[in-house]
């Protein structure tokens, strides 16, 4: 097993060419009947369940495009190449495997990366009213996220969309109403003092938009 798994590690490069080696083992180990034997396939039990939690851990605390896509790219492959070969060899050695579902566990998991953007998306929106200067490194990283291609495929979901635009145009931008209402004073040759604190409340809510104030219509 150690040399099937260097370092007693289920990356994602190994799993297309040990996985099945790897269960072979398990299932021989099975069959010894043996109490060593037992406590082996526990042992590995853990370490496969630890290296479930691990990957959903870092998944779901999005701190960087990279480190969350990795980690999921690394649970798909575990989905893929191990619940066969070798989920069910270990999956009464260890509690939390007894009735682990892989697809849910995958599923569950983007839940969770999707409610942790969400949260940290209502954050920037709290902090940039305040300041639209408020928060730069949360902001930054929120963008970084949603920005990310590959998120945006493993997720299926437009993040930019769901968590930069239409929050933050909901937070800060009036409605289309009063926008045209203040065109109409301007138009109409109204004096400053009539619409000058309002063209100023709406400018303040561009600049907490940031760059997508430009995409308005």
């Amino acid at each position: 097993l150690d040399d099937q798994l260097p370092n007693k590690s289920w990356s994602r490069q190994f799993l297309p060419h040990q996985a099945l080696e790897v269960g072979s083992i398990f299932a021989g180990l099975k069959m010894l009947e043996d109490p060593r034997a037992v406590k082996i396939l526990e042992s590995w039990a853990q370490i496969f369940w630890e290296h479930l939690t691990q990957l959903n851990e870092r998944a779901s605390e999005c701190r960087s495009p990279e480190r969350t896509v990795h980690a999921l790219r690394e649970l798909l492959a575990a989905q893929e190449y191990l619940s066969q070969p070798v989920l069910p060899r270990l999956s009464e050695h260890h509690p939390g495997l007894m009735e682990f579902d892989f697809q849910v566990f995958v599923a569950q998991t983007k839940e969770q990366v999707v409610k942790q953007l969400a949260d940290l998306s209502q954050k920037v929106v709290e902090k940039r009213r305040q300041s639209p200067s408020e928060a730069p490194e949360m902001w930054q990283k929120l963008q970084e996220l949603c920005k990310s291609t590959e998120l945006n495929e493993l997720l299926e979901k437009e993040l930019e969309q769901c968590f930069l635009k239409q929050p933050l145009f909901k937070a800060f931008i009036p409605e289309q109403t009063e926008i045209d209402g203040l065109k109409a004073r301007i138009t109409n040759g109204s004096s400053p003092e009539d619409f000058g604190p309002d063209l100023l409340v709406l400018a303040r809510s561009l600049e907490s938009c940031g760059d997508f104030a430009s995409q308005l219509a």
